[in-house]
């Protein structure tokens, strides 16, 4: 049976209000949308019925929560002091729902925030400005600011058809952002706005390749759930884990855990990239190869195959690698 939530929310008092009367109406760039006022207990309740009525298939993306404008008129409390502790209770609002099994993703957040985020929809492009390598800046940056589960769409979200900025996925784009969002916390793909436009995973020239992420994703799981249990964040800047080196002055290369110095190729039509090794002796994940560290390197990279290297000492991360090397 359908149901007109707005109206059943309009008619019960539980929209967040406009200082002219009536509910906040927000522009979402074609439509119109109102805001449930999580600051009423009733209002609270029936919300979480709604969601946990709905149909689910494993999770959910939470979209939004940072939109509470401030001159908003709430059932309790100032907006200009709920602001940025809205998108807290969207969050407990929706893990008092969530199932024992599912998981449940978050574009906002603020102090106290634990779910896992997402860092917002990039453009479909290489830049640094919205693109790929600005998707490795926000988890970076988010690292180190309380958000310790940060993840990407892998591809990209926002396609731009106009000819001035123009931003489409091809096959290249898609799978080198792939291959190092499964070194992250979370490796989710999108379709994007315009899926006609832009290479999919499912695509024939791009199958094969994911399907191999894919495995690595699922070996690195053990690795993961323990990265995941720790306080710090799982995409951390070079500088928790080497401070004072080379490595640590650069935004192009992370660690995913203790274990594994990540560095993404993050430009097109390219084979491989430099990658700043702190001290001590490193081993290149898909070869086995050794390296010397406190040294820049130039390192060979095929698609599937990011620059990825461990402590040659790491028994534990040897072990993985080597059973990676074996997929």
């Amino acid at each position: 049976m359908r149901r007109d939530l707005y109206h059943e929310a309009l008619e019960r008092g539980f929209l967040v209000g406009h200082p002219d009367g009536g509910p906040y109406l927000l522009d979402q760039d074609g439509f119109m949308a109102a805001m449930v006022d999580l600051t009423n207990p009733a209002a609270y309740a029936w919300y979480g019925q709604v969601i946990g009525a709905m149909p689910r298939t494993g999770g959910w993306m939470a979209d939004f929560g940072e939109s509470l404008p401030f001159d908003a008129v709430l059932h309790d409390g100032d907006p200009r002091e709920l602001h940025n502790r809205w998108p807290v209770l969207w969050e407990q609002l929706c893990a008092s729902v969530r199932g024992a099994d599912e998981f449940v993703f978050h574009r906002s957040a603020w102090r106290g925030s634990r779910a896992a985020h997402w860092a917002g929809d990039q453009l479909t492009s290489w830049d640094a400005y919205d693109g790929m390598a600005s998707a490795l800046l926000g988890m970076l940056a988010g690292g180190v600011s309380g958000l310790p589960l940060m993840h990407a769409d892998a591809g990209g979200y926002t396609s731009l058809p106009q000819p001035v900025i123009r931003a489409h996925r091809d096959t290249e784009l898609l799978l080198r952002w792939c291959e190092w969002c499964v070194w992250s916390p979370v490796l989710r793909t999108h379709e994007g706005n315009r899926p006609d436009e832009n290479a999919q995973v499912w695509d024939a020239g791009a199958a094969p390749a994911f399907v191999q992420q894919t495995r690595v994703f699922r070996e690195l799981a053990p690795y993961r759930a323990g990265v995941v249990a720790d306080d710090l964040p799982a995409i951390r800047h070079c500088w928790v884990e080497v401070p004072g080196t080379e490595a640590a002055r650069r935004d192009d290369q992370y660690f995913f855990g203790p274990s594994f110095l990540v560095a993404p190729v993050l430009e097109p039509g390219v084979t491989g990239r430099e990658v700043a090794l702190p001290p001590g002796r490193w081993v290149l994940v898909w070869t086995g190869e050794e390296y010397a560290g406190d040294r820049v390197v130039r390192v060979r990279s095929l698609i599937g195959q990011p620059p990825v290297f461990h402590r040659a000492e790491d028994a534990t991360a040897a072990d993985l690698s080597r059973r990676i090397r074996a997929l």
